[in-house]
Formats: structure tokens, C-alpha cells, sequence
């Protein structure tokens, strides 16, 4: 009866810290994929960029241009990326905040990559939104455009 009773004693011990730990390992596997995504759009800004400036000032580029050509980044999959970045701090900052009820020590711990997270999404989205409006002012020209020539059919 000692032995069965020692046994309950130490597997109710080990359920409380369980949560926690199941709790944790999502964050950190979201964390690691924002880190990720960061990394990728910072390097297609720096790849961008290099062209950029290769360009205008009509250097001989340095790298081979087999190379280049063989790999551009495609546009399609950033935007998805960007999607997806934005979206998953809200979950993970959700999480958090019930961490933050349940265990104040973890949220002190790591207080600064959710900042880091939180502005480059602001950043992204601020950036789909100056596209948006963009081709809103681009789909307003065509219609004056059009609006232009009916005008001068019918002065015709």
C-alpha cells in the first residue's frame, strides 16, 4: 500500500508542471517561425537592394548573373508570408497573455522579441496598405480616362 500510494504521490507532483510545459512548447515553435520569416525578408530586402544599387549606378556585377537569375525571390510567397506573420503574433501574444495570469516570471523573461515582432508586422502592414491605395489611385485613372474619351465621342 506504500508503494501504490508513493506512486500517486509523485504523478500528482508531475501534473501541475505538465500545463505549463505543454503550454510552452507552442510558443516557442511560433517564435522560431517568426525569427525565420524575419530572416527571409531581410535578405530579400538586401538581395533587393544590391540590385538596386548595381543598377543605378551601371556597375559590372560582382556576382554571376546566372545566379541571380536562377533564384529571384517570388512574390507570391512573400505575401503569404507576410500573411501568416502577421496573424501569428496575435496567438502567440494571446498566449502570453494567459501566461502572464498564470506565471508573471515568464513574460518578464521574454519581454523583448514580442517587441521586436509586434513593430515589424506593424511595418508589413502598413506596407500592403500603401500598395492597396496604390492601385486604387491607379483603377481611378483608368476610369477618367475612360470617362475622358466618351467625352470627346460625343463632342465628335
Amino acid at each position: 500500500m506504500g508503494c501504490e500510494r508513493g506512486q500517486l504521490h509523485r504523478t500528482s507532483q508531475v501534473l501541475p508542471a505538465h500545463p505549463f510545459a505543454a503550454a510552452a512548447a507552442p510558443l516557442q515553435q511560433q517564435q522560431q517561425q517568426q525569427q525565420q520569416q524575419q530572416q527571409q525578408q531581410q535578405q530579400q530586402h538586401r538581395h533587393h537592394h544590391q540590385q538596386h544599387h548595381n543598377h543605378h549606378h551601371h556597375q559590372p556585377v560582382k556576382q554571376p548573373a546566372t545566379a541571380a537569375a536562377a533564384t529571384p525571390p517570388p512574390p507570391p510567397p512573400a505575401a503569404a508570408a507576410a500573411a501568416v506573420a502577421a496573424a501569428a503574433p496575435v496567438a502567440a501574444a494571446d498566449l502570453r497573455h494567459d501566461e502572464a495570469a498564470k506565471q508573471p516570471e515568464f513574460t518578464t523573461s521574454t519581454p523583448h522579441p514580442q517587441q521586436q515582432q509586434h513593430q515589424h508586422n506593424q511595418q508589413q502592414q502598413q506596407q500592403r496598405h500603401n500598395q492597396q491605395q496604390q492601385q486604387q489611385h491607379h483603377h481611378n485613372q483608368q476610369q477618367q480616362q475612360q470617362q475622358q474619351q466618351q467625352q470627346n465621342a460625343g463632342v465628335e
